[in-house]
Formats: C-alpha cells, sequence, structure tokens
C-alpha cells in the first residue's frame, strides 16, 4: 500500500509433451526369398504398436557378397549362395530375418572376349598367368555381364609340349576354348662385356687369334641372361695377312656382336 509498489513474473506455459510409445516387435512380409543373380526385391518391414514413437530399423546382410540390403530394404542378388538379410528397431533392438537364397541365372553361352596379355611361354618354364583375360557370359534372359578368368575355370595347360596348346574355360557348365603357344628358351641378344686383352698383331706372325678376357652376356627370351667366355669357333674376320684395323664379329645362337 505504502508507495504504491509493484512486482511481475514470467510464466511459460507448455504444450503438454505426447507420451512415449516404445516399440514392441517388428515382423518383415518375408521370411523366405529365392533370387536369380542380379535380381533384386523389397524387403517391406512392419515395427508394432502402428503409433510406435520411433518406427526406424537398421538394415544389413549376413554376406554382402551373397545378397546386400540398403537402408530402405531393397535386396540385390549377387551371386549364388544363402545370406540372412536382418532388420532391427532402433528402439528396443527387436529383429526380424529374411533368408535369401540366390540361385545362378541360367547361361546361354561364354566366349573369351579378351585374351590374357601373355600367349607366349617358355617350355618348362612359364606358369599360366590370365592377366587381362576377360569372359562374357550370355544368359538366356539376354543380358551379358563381363568377369575376369581365373585359374579355377581353366584346364589343359602344358608347358612342356612346343606348338599351340589349346586351353578350356568352364563356367556355370558351359565351355569354350582359346591358345596360347608353348615356345622354346631360346637367345635373344648377345652383347660385348668385354674385349680380348691382346689387341695388337704381328703380321704373318701372330696367326691365331688369342681371345683371352674377352665375354658376352647373353639374354633369353625367358628374361635370364649369362655372361660367357667368347671361344674361336664363335668368331670371324680374323686375317693376319693383313695389316690396319680390323672387324671382328662374334657370333652366338644366330646373334651377333662385333669388336
Amino acid at each position: 500500500e505504502d508507495g504504491n509498489h509493484t512486482a511481475s513474473c514470467n510464466v511459460t506455459i507448455e504444450a503438454e509433451k505426447p507420451p512415449v510409445i516404445n516399440v514392441t516387435g517388428v515382423s518383415l512380409n518375408k521370411t523366405e526369398l529365392t533370387l536369380e543373380e542380379d535380381e533384386r526385391e523389397q524387403l517391406v518391414v512392419t515395427v508394432e504398436p502402428d503409433n510406435a514413437t520411433n518406427k526406424n530399423v537398421i538394415w544389413e546382410s549376413s554376406d554382402d557378397s551373397i545378397a546386400t540390403v540398403d537402408d530402405i530394404g531393397n535386396v540385390i542378388a549377387m551371386k549364388k549362395g544363402e545370406a540372412i538379410i536382418k532388420a532391427t528397431t532402433e528402439e528396443g533392438d527387436f529383429y526380424a530375418e529374411c533368408r535369401v537364397t540366390v540361385t545362378e541365372k541360367e547361361i546361354s553361352s561364354i566366349s573369351v572376349t579378351t585374351l590374357p596379355n601373355k600367349q607366349q611361354y617358355i617350355q618348362n618354364i612359364d606358369e599360366l598367368d590370365l592377366t587381362g583375360a576377360k569372359l562374357t557370359i550370355l544368359y538366356a534372359d539376354g543380358t551379358n555381364k563381363v568377369i575376369d578368368i581365373t585359374e579355377d575355370m581353366v584346364s589343359n595347360f602344358d608347358n612342356t609340349i612346343l606348338g599351340v596348346n589349346t586351353l578350356t574355360v568352364t563356367y556355370g557348365g558351359k565351355t569354350t576354348t582359346f591358345d596360347i603357344e608353348i615356345i622354346a628358351k631360346a637367345v635373344s641378344s648377345i652383347e660385348l662385356v668385354t674385349e680380348p686383352d691382346k689387341k695388337e698383331y704381328i703380321q704373318n706372325v701372330d696367326t691365331a687369334l688369342d681371345l683371352t678376357g674377352a665375354s658376352i652376356k647373353v639374354s633369353y627370351n625367358d628374361g635370364t641372361e649369362e655372361n660367357i667366355n667368347v671361344t674361336e669357333n664363335m668368331v670371324e674376320g680374323f686375317d693376319p695377312t693383313t695389316t690396319g684395323e680390323q672387324t671382328i664379329t662374334v657370333t652366338y645362337s644366330g646373334q651377333t656382336v662385333t669388336f
């Protein structure tokens, strides 16, 4: 009353929060699903009760190499086998599962569309190398797929016999072939490593060529190499009856070098 003083305060009135409705269960529209390779289907999840506050689920596959699933339940068949698709609720950890069986697509034919990078092999030395080889698979539904050719698909490799070697490729019960060549180990080049110690000769006196110290490097078609001494039967061009500089030719397995 005295002095006519007043006081006030602010009051906030909040709307009543809706009650949290807990998840009580989850189910899928299918518990078993069979798909062909590359086929896809969406699984439908039902979270109970219908008015649950958090109806989010987490999708996962037991084996992504067999079948994958995205965050809305789309399943894609990858290759033959079985996988379990699981949907788990974020709230409550309830889950439901579907067993997915992936079957192989019917194959009409197969063909080698890209040959391996390596098509020549050294007899008794080189092992099969399929790097770069591609196989095209034609399915009965008209679609196709290109895959790498792997060693488990290939038979009849034999590096012991010279000539053409026909290899058989088997996939999905179908076969096709391609050829490689088995060749002998051979000298691909020679190179002078050291010249002979003796380089000057007296006309009509020093009648024999002295090759002491002379050597060549021999390179083979399998990538190996070795150094060998130059011998008299490898050389030609020496003439002790004439004066002046002479060029001596060294020949080894069809390859030549001079000094």
